[in-house]
């Protein structure tokens, strides 16, 4: 009886040990990093057999400087034929994936140049420049703890001075050519999705972002950049309609209960009437024509009340 009770005890023990070095493999070490590429591809890794290589499906897309927790080592996945090394990754807002490990840099932090034509060096001496040198707003992954004397180790796409992307890993510039404060990196982060972004209110919440942190040393080159980002005065289910300053003077109304809206649409919230024989004078027009009831014309601005009005019911005095 004590026999088998042993026996039963010491399987017991094998299994608890077993559990637990099963257990400790499974625990994955994270650690902050950066993406230093643009509208990099999130992808959801599909295992179909279990010796078979991994798959990766498209899921998401993560953007430049986005800061991350890497997740464990880089492994090999399929995409589109090809074996490529991917890492896993979890954004800021608790999604994971997989992207590409190259441009995942682990252990760092964001950066961005605030010089012009910062040149690359291979070692971190005067006397090992490369050929390649990277231009002022670029975003780069600064290694932590990398100092050393004048110069810092970064990783980085970045945009060359021939206006071609080239990947670095773990390149030195001049530590004096870099800024890691929030209101320079976070506003060229938020400036660059602001430029890329296809859809206007994206784009106006991007472009309003980035020019909130003022005390950043690229505001006014911001400022200027995006002078022309979307309002609400033209932004129309996400279109970005494309206006004009038009001063073509006085204009008389042709038609009685004309409604004038805060939009040059008629989607737009009606701000008053207009009768036969009311002057209005206008100060902007959009760039394209549209049809109302078979009539084509622009939408006109007028400056009292500030609002638009269909074309079509207005004529020049």
């Amino acid at each position: 009886m004590k026999k088998i009770v042993l026996i039963t005890l010491s399987i017991l023990i094998l299994i608890f040990v077993s559990s637990c070095k099963k257990t400790e493999k499974e625990v994955v070490n994270s650690v902050d990093g950066i993406i230093i590429r643009g509208g990099l591809g999130l992808f959801e890794k599909i295992q179909e057999g279990e010796n078979s290589t991994p798959t990766a499906k498209y899921k998401d897309s993560v953007t430049i400087g986005e800061k991350v927790k890497i997740n464990g080592t880089s492994e090999k996945i399929t995409y589109d034929k090809n074996e490529l090394d991917f890492v896993k990754i979890t954004t800021e807002s608790k999604t994971s994936g997989y992207v590409s490990s190259a441009y995942a840099i682990a252990d760092s932090e964001l950066g961005v140049i605030i010089e012009d034509d910062v040149v690359v060096f291979t070692e971190p001496v005067l006397t090992k420049p490369s050929v390649d040198s990277i231009k002022k707003m670029n975003l780069v992954a600064v290694h932590n703890n990398s100092r050393n004397g004048d110069f810092i180790k970064i990783s980085a796409n970045a945009l060359l001075t021939n206006n071609k992307y080239k990947l670095f890993s773990e390149v030195y510039i001049k530590a004096s050519s870099i800024s890691m404060t929030e209101d320079d990196t976070q506003s060229i982060r938020f400036y660059n999705m602001a430029i890329s972004e296809k859809n206007a209110t994206k784009k106006k919440v991007f472009s309003e972002t980035a020019l909130k942190f003022k005390n950043s040393v690229f505001i006014d080159e911001i400022n200027s950049k995006l002078g022309n980002t979307p309002t609400k005065d033209n932004v129309i289910n996400d279109e970005e309609i494309e206006t004009e300053d038009f001063d073509g003077g006085i204009f008389i109304v042709n038609n009685d209960k004309i409604n004038i809206r805060d939009l040059p649409s008629q989607n737009g919230n009606v701000v008053a009437q207009l009768n036969t024989g009311d002057e209005v004078k206008v100060i902007a027009k959009t760039k394209k024509t549209y049809t109302i009831d078979n009539y084509d014309s622009a939408w006109f601005k007028i400056e009292e009340p500030k609002a638009w009005v269909f074309g079509a019911f207005i004529d020049q005095k």
